[in-house]
């Protein structure tokens, strides 16, 4: 059976739950405000995306400096720090540090910094961007990443009814349907239990299930 993975990796790692998203904390140090947020991404279309949004919401910061890991920190497809005008080393870096140290992946952390007229040294500043990505950590959950398989198949009308059943009881999720001379879903489900879901539709709909290829 041919089917497209989302990922392939089976390595261990936690990313942010998506219901619980946006995750914000903040920190002051002599006067000036250090405010992160923390999103889930899974590439680094939607990690530039999520942070050109930042910037417009919180405009008046003079940075935003950001770290993101898309897909596994040990062997991620996507990864990125950024300084934003801060000294060299002193922000992204040090946010970055955190992510991949604590096994995190497919997350985003962008912190605002509005300064306060006293300046913070590098040692100051490494030490409020790490703190407040560590804030911004410990209050967001986190979830083991699960690998995910979409399956694309048509069968006839009068089996939709067996299949979403069949869906529903393997975690199915319907992420695209049409309605033609035959029904056709296309589905997302946990990789390890794709070849069992696929025998139970063959079950279902005496073998009239035909996988399409993505």
């Amino acid at each position: 059976m041919t089917s497209v993975k989302k990922d392939t990796a089976a390595a261990a790692f936690l990313e942010p739950a998506a219901d619980s998203l946006p995750v914000v904390a903040e920190l002051t140090e002599k006067k000036s405000r250090f405010l992160a947020r923390l999103y889930r991404i899974e590439s680094r279309e939607e990690a530039v995306a999520r942070l050109k949004d930042e910037v417009v919401a919180e405009n008046s910061a003079g940075h935003h400096c950001s770290a993101w890991v898309a897909g596994d920190p040990q062997q991620p497809q996507a990864i990125h720090c950024s300084d934003d005008g801060e000294p060299s080393g002193t922000a992204g870096r040090p946010m970055l540090a955190v992510l991949t140290g604590g096994g995190y992946g497919n997350v985003l952390v962008v912190v605002s910094r509005w300064f306060g007229g006293v300046k913070l040294g590098t040692g100051g500043l490494v030490r409020a961007y790490s703190g407040v990505t560590r804030q911004v950590v410990a209050a967001a959950e986190f979830l083991p990443f699960v690998s995910q398989t979409r399956l694309k198949f048509s069968f006839a009308y009068p089996f939709e009814p067996g299949v979403r059943r069949v869906l529903e009881l393997y975690g199915g999720r319907v992420v695209g349907q049409k309605y033609d001379a035959q029904v056709t879903l296309t589905t997302e489900l946990e990789a390890a239990r794709e070849e069992e879901l696929w025998l139970r539709l063959m079950e279902t709909t005496a073998g009239a299930v035909r996988l399409i290829q993505i």
